[in-house]
């Protein structure tokens, strides 16, 4: 079942000086600090279907907070760029506020540095981390040659301040969804609620600078690493770093190029962090449909088929199902009990479909008559009156070809 977002009360934490917006969801036996990437509204998210769908399956498992970052979404704006040493306390704030002395950490793409530093700085507090889709630094340098070349994260830059709020970045965030229009307003909306464009470009241009290497020894706790393959935001080359530095972590890579984790195959992403969470894997629901289905088995429809012309040689297969009875009605010519029939005629035959019993048309002024469906009612009588609709239909049905046909 998915949340319904108006049921969730958002509120603050004081950071410093600064309020820290947050939710709190779920009812699960882990407690979870969700730090969100990219763009962050803890309000509008809720608006994207994909995001109502993955957060409903993380509480089925945990507990969750969910906060909007320093000068993000619903929390305070920020004059000058925070440092991650500051933007790492919304995290302290958030779980003090709730009164949680101890929860696990996720941090997502740029939330993984927050995550990571809270990690190594509050070990007694940090029951596990999870890190998705995210990196120890950015940009490339004599040590560190997978980050981005200087030159691509200034035009990264460039693009932020001149298209933010549009859409198109979030497109090669989640190309999954690119050619959906509905979908990239939605994530458009996203970006412009989460921040303006002068901030957006204040707070990345911070992000490029990352580099929490020195860090990664530090951090003691046991850790989930999660990428998708071909994400091109930040490639797996990031991850295989991480998982050779972080002393305790169990690094896993999934199939897929979207950045966001609540677009494209989420299942398998909350399948992973919910097993090292709980130690439990949630079996994959099954996909049901409950539905009634309908046979009908013709009395003497073997006799009344070889009458209309079908060879000797025509079988039926029956279901195995109690002996079946003539109705006293007079009207009735099927059985009382439904069974499952299916009948091979030969191609001297018509052609016959006992999927449901068919009337039987006349094919012309004459007495006798025959018809298009071999199952027929033995009790079936044709009427000797014809008129222009029935004499159609019985000519379009005579004419079908005499194909060799099962009836099912």
């Amino acid at each position: 079942m998915t949340i319904q977002a108006n049921q969730i009360e958002t509120r603050y934490a004081k950071s410093g000086e600064l309020n820290i917006a947050y939710q709190q969801y779920g009812a699960g036996p882990v407690r979870l600090v969700y730090v969100p990437g990219w763009a962050s509204h803890v309000e509008n998210a809720w608006t994207f279907p994909e995001h109502a769908e993955f957060s409903s399956a993380l509480a089925r498992f945990a507990r969750v907070i969910m906060l909007d970052r320093r000068g993000t979404g619903l929390s305070d704006p920020v004059a000058e760029p925070p440092t991650l040493e500051e933007r790492m306390d919304d995290v302290r704030a958030v779980m003090d506020a709730a009164g949680w002395d101890r929860a696990a950490i996720w941090g997502i793409s740029e939330g993984g540095p927050m995550a990571m530093l809270f990690a190594a700085t509050y070990p007694e507090r940090t029951q596990a981390l999870v890190l998705y889709g995210t990196f120890a630094r950015f940009t490339r340098s004599a040590d560190y040659p997978i980050g981005y070349p200087p030159e691509v994260a200034e035009r990264f830059l460039e693009t932020v301040a001149s298209s933010w709020g549009t859409g198109e970045l979030s497109r090669g965030f989640a190309p999954a969804r690119a050619d959906d229009p509905a979908a990239v307003r939605d994530l458009a909306r996203l970006e412009r609620m989460s921040m303006s464009p002068g901030t957006a470009y204040k707070l990345f241009r911070n992000l490029v600078n990352t580099d929490l290497r020195d860090v990664l020894p530090a951090i003691r706790v046991p850790t989930l690493l999660l990428h998708r393959v071909d994400d091109l935001p930040i490639r797996v080359a990031h991850a295989r770093y991480l998982a050779e530095h972080l002393p305790h972590a169990r690094y896993v890579e999934l199939p897929g190029s979207d950045h966001l984790p609540f677009v494209g195959d989420h299942g398998a992403l909350l399948a992973e962090v919910r097993e090292f969470l709980t130690g439990e894997r949630a079996a994959p629901e099954a996909d049901r449909v409950l539905t009634t289905i309908l046979f009908c088995d013709i009395v003497d429809s073997t006799a009344r088929a070889a009458a209309l012309g079908a060879a000797p040689g025509a079988t039926c297969w029956r279901a195995s199902t109690p002996p079946r009875t003539r109705s006293s009605a007079p009207t009735a010519g099927a059985s009382s009990t439904p069974r499952a029939t299916a009948c091979t005629r030969p191609s001297t035959g018509p052609r016959a479909r006992c999927a449901a019993a068919r009337r039987c048309a006349p094919r012309s002024r004459r007495s006798a008559c025959r018809c298009a469906s071999a199952c027929t009612p033995a009790s079936a009588r044709c009427s000797t009156t014809s008129t222009a609709a029935s004499r159609s239909t019985s000519a379009r049905a005579w004419r079908a070809p005499r194909a060799r046909a099962r009836c099912s």
